[in-house]
This record gives C-alpha cells, sequence and structure tokens, in this order.
C-alpha cells in the first residue's frame, strides 16, 4: 500500500514570472515619469512672468495651469521676488 505525503505536491510557482513583470512594469512608468518632468528654468521677461502671477487666480483652467507653468519656469532669482511683491496686491 502506497504511503501518502503529508504534503501534496504543489505546482510550479509562478512568482518569479510575475515579479519580472511587474518590475518590468515599475521600469517603464519611472522611465515615462522621468521623461514627462519638466525642464529646467526658462527665460521669461518681467513683463510675462507679472503677467503670468496675475492669471493664477483666473478660473480658467488652461489660462490657470498655463500661468502655473510660466512661474514654475521662471528663473528663481526673478519668480521668487515677483511673488512676494505680489502677495500684498
Amino acid at each position: 500500500m502506497a504511503q501518502l505525503s503529508p504534503c501534496p505536491k504543489k505546482s510550479p510557482s509562478r512568482w518569479p514570472e510575475r515579479r519580472r513583470a511587474l518590475t518590468a512594469l515599475w521600469l517603464c512608468a519611472g522611465i515615462a515619469v522621468v521623461g514627462a518632468q519638466e525642464r529646467g528654468p526658462t527665460a521669461v521677461t518681467p513683463v510675462e512672468l507679472r503677467q503670468a502671477i496675475d492669471h493664477l487666480a483666473d478660473l480658467d483652467y488652461d489660462a490657470r495651469t498655463k500661468a502655473g507653468r510660466t512661474v514654475r519656469r521662471a528663473p528663481a532669482t526673478h519668480a521668487v521676488p515677483a511673488r512676494i511683491q505680489a502677495v500684498p496686491e
């Protein structure tokens, strides 16, 4: 009479395959995020920066988004004083 094993044989695990697929997915997502990030500061005139700061409170989403992008991309040496000046107004 054959004796039964207390632990039945397990089927081969698919975890290594899933781990590789998840790793590849995370790498692709990371590369996409890095590629989508904004580049460094761009040249903005003081007039453009002032207009952008004025448009940050617009109800129009596109105008507000464009203004935020302009302010974020402006060099900090120009953007910070302009923002501070705009606060009391």
